[in-house]
């Protein structure tokens, strides 16, 4: 078990016992670890399975999950989340693409679908947005690079709204933000990666 070393704060209930948003709130109360490990046994079956569809064998599968809970003992404390299951299924897909995007391991036409966009998103030049084929290993690596250099608020929603083509509403009810957060994120997120991209950066 990954997370078998975690110990468990004798003064906070038995968590076993524990449906998720209480678990969840009991995180957020004190940060105890053995909070994640929990999840982990509950749900690492399940996003193991997620992992293996995109990365295709059990070694980056199994790093890839690991990546993604480590991260929670971070995440859990920012995110107002309703429910988890969703959630870290979210995520852990996002997680993937991601580290396939990294590695170049994905063909042109997974490209095209992955960045598929609205046509007033980025533009690279003259000749090509993100609606079109990013055919240049550069390119995508240069977009990759500009996501990354966002602050995880704006890099989540531009990537659910974008790349998994969520709407405000839809982009609100999973990160718990506001509306007018989800706006100004996507908004501000979408500037900054054009200015990024364009070497407008300072």
């Amino acid at each position: 078990m990954l997370f078998g070393s975690a110990k468990r704060n004798t003064n906070i209930p038995d968590i076993k016992n524990l449906p998720d948003d209480q678990l969840l709130a009991l995180y957020k109360q004190t940060g105890d670890r053995s909070v994640v490990a929990e999840f982990y046994e509950r749900y690492a079956y399940l996003l193991f399975g997620v992992c293996m569809k995109y990365m295709k064998n059990e070694a980056d599968s199994k790093d890839a999950l690991m990546q993604v809970f480590e991260k929670l003992y971070d995440s859990l404390k920012i995110y107002e989340i309703e429910y988890f299951k969703s959630w870290i299924y979210t995520v852990t897909k996002h997680h993937c693409l991601l580290l396939l995007k990294r590695h170049k391991e994905y063909a042109v036409e997974e490209q095209t679908l992955i960045w598929k966009t609205p046509k007033d998103f980025v533009e690279f030049g003259d000749d090509l947005t993100l609606t079109g084929r990013l055919e240049s290993v550069d390119q995508i690596k240069k977009l990759q690079w500009a996501m990354e250099q966002l602050n995880e608020e704006q890099r989540i929603c531009v990537e659910l709204f974008y790349l998994e083509e969520k709407s405000y509403q839809e982009v609100q009810e999973l990160t718990k933000f506001t509306y007018n957060e989800v706006k100004s994120f996507i908004q501000n997120g979408k500037r900054n990666l054009k200015n990024l991209l364009t070497g407008n950066h300072g």
